[in-house]
């Protein structure tokens, strides 16, 4: 019996053994092919398209985006990988997730071919064919501005004045293709200096302007005359009582950066639109472009209005940025700007202003003695709190006009070595961890067993089987995965082996010597038990 449980042990510490190894050292690498394998097997099998259904209009319309109807057989309520091509892209184009858009074409209609396959079944392709269609606007309308006197059907403009020419299309807009007209005029008198305004530059009794759209072509009769040749509008337009400016929103003289500023200049009630200039007493913090002040940077700038005879107004505004605030990530700070934290533990931050946001100067103010900033790039910084307290930094925005900032207070509570190690590394090591100390308390269990069958009565000898056995498996798996890709062999990881190696010897070996001690003495008991009988 004896020599049968030598066998025995000394086998099932060479298999143990010999598996603890293989799986430690390799059971991660195979697990994730096994399961790439098997993944790739089912995908095979449950990916093999049969056909795919589309539901089609039977026109789409140029210019609009559709998202396709599509029913996939078998097994419609799982991702195909479905890649969509056209096959004409100078017909429409389609998207990654099957909407489509019909490009302008020269044809009312045409037709363009759809492939569709898959990256999950490569077998798979199909190929339909979409019709596309133009549609047409009912009626189109074209007048001038009311600001052009009209008689007999003829609207009277004036040289060097822009005339902007205004249209409509009529018809239901969202399926309407083509609502871009095509401007027709005289070049020998108008210039076109933008896509519908055009500035006179010869006098003419009569000519036209019209605009073409499709199959409808409307014209307005336009005559062309020096503004003081008509006494009426030459009084109208030759002083200037406002000078108006809007951007939206202002503060009384003050405007922003960051778009126009549209200037009127007013006689009364009448918009004065004969030929005017204005000019930027410093262009570098407004210039002017055509009739619209473009604010560029903070500061005070007088723009000055001059008419066709001289006539000239002033008008000094303030230009001020438009200021935001940025936000700081990296840290979670709650919504009183205040964050717990950890003595000398740094953090990255970033600096985060607005998309909207053109002035982007800032400073942060902060106690040197308290907190270190160490700059990264222009928008992040690296925080570290040297001792604990309550410290606090602000984020000041300022244009030497305005300025803006936000106070952070951080609550720092002192870090040591210990506190450190549990709160970081112990939630990532403990799973990992537990898995190798169970694996090697097996381990011990077999080792244990082992020596009480062969070694039971030397002591010298079990101590060094003990120790030799315990330290040659937990060396060798971490010594072969530094070999293997991906892997990294560890102290910290071998240490944690002995320890699992340890205890499940000493928990066991309590246990043998528990469960021997009860045998004995049930054996004991039995024995006195019949020599009484006796």
């Amino acid at each position: 019996m004896h020599n049968s449980m030598k066998k025995i042990t000394t086998f099932l510490l060479i298999l143990w053994s010999s598996f603890l190894i293989l799986f430690i050292t390799f059971g991660s690498s195979v697990a994730s092919k096994v399961y790439q394998y098997v993944l790739e097997k089912l995908n095979q099998e449950e990916f093999e398209i049969e056909d795919i259904n589309f539901i089609l209009e039977e026109e789409y319309l140029v210019g609009n985006s559709y998202h396709l109807n599509y029913t996939v057989f078998p097994h419609n309520n799982i991702d195909h990988g479905l890649e969509f091509e056209s096959l004409n892209p100078e017909i429409f184009s389609v998207s990654k997730d099957g909407y489509i858009t019909g490009l302008r074409t020269n044809s009312d209609k045409t037709t363009g071919k759809l492939r569709i396959t898959s990256s999950k079944d490569l077998l798979f392709e199909k190929i339909i064919d979409l019709n596309f269609t133009k549609t047409y606007p009912e009626d189109i309308l074209l007048d001038l501005s009311s600001t052009f006197k009209k008689e007999n059907d003829v609207y009277i403009v004036y040289l060097n004045t822009p005339v902007d020419i205004l249209f409509s299309v009529v018809g239901e807009l969202n399926k309407i293709t083509e609502r871009v007209p095509e401007l027709i005029y005289d070049h020998e008198v108008f210039d076109k200096t933008s896509t519908y305004v055009l500035l006179p530059k010869k006098k003419v009794d009569e000519t036209t302007i019209s605009v073409k759209l499709n199959n409808f072509l409307k014209e307005i009769k336009v005559k062309v005359i020096d503004i003081v040749d008509d006494p009426e509008m030459y009084e109208l337009n030759s002083q200037i009582t406002n000078f108006v400016m809007n951007q939206g929103s202002n503060e009384g003289d003050i405007y922003y950066t960051g778009s126009n500023i549209y200037a009127k200049l007013y006689n009364g009630d009448y918009n004065i639109i004969a030929p005017h200039t204005f000019a930027s007493s410093n262009p570098e913090i407004a210039s002017v472009s055509n009739h619209s002040i473009v604010p560029k940077k903070a500061g005070e700038v007088t723009i000055t209005a001059t008419l066709f005879n001289g006539v000239k107004v002033s008008k000094t505004i303030q230009i001020r940025n438009k200021i935001y605030l940025p936000e700081i990530t990296g840290l979670d700070f709650r919504e009183n700007n205040s964050v717990d934290i950890y003595s000398n533990e740094s953090a990255l931050i970033d600096i985060v202003f607005p998309l909207t946001a053109e002035f982007t100067d800032y400073q942060i103010i902060y106690d040197e003695e308290a907190l270190e900033l160490k700059k990264i790039s222009e928008f992040q910084y690296q925080l570290t709190a040297i001792h604990e307290g309550t410290h606090s930094f602000k984020i000041v925005v300022d244009d030497g006009y305005k300025t803006e900032e936000r106070l952070y207070t951080l609550n720092v509570t002192k870090n040591s070595k210990f506190i450190y190690f549990f709160r970081v590394y112990l939630p990532t090591i403990v799973p990992k961890v537990m898995g190798h100390m169970a694996m090697f308390a097996v381990e011990g269990l077999f080792v244990v067993l082992f020596i009480v069958f062969n070694l039971s009565n030397k002591k010298i000898k079990s101590f060094i089987c003990f120790v030799s056995i315990g330290t040659f498996c937990a060396g060798i798996t971490e010594f072969i995965q530094l070999f293997i890709p991906g892997r990294s062999g560890r102290l910290e990881d071998m240490a944690f082996d002995l320890v699992g190696y340890i205890l499940g010897s000493i928990l066991f070996y309590i246990i043998y010597q528990l469960i021997k001690g009860i045998i004995y003495l049930i054996k004991k008991l039995s024995k006195k038990k019949a020599e009484c009988k006796n």
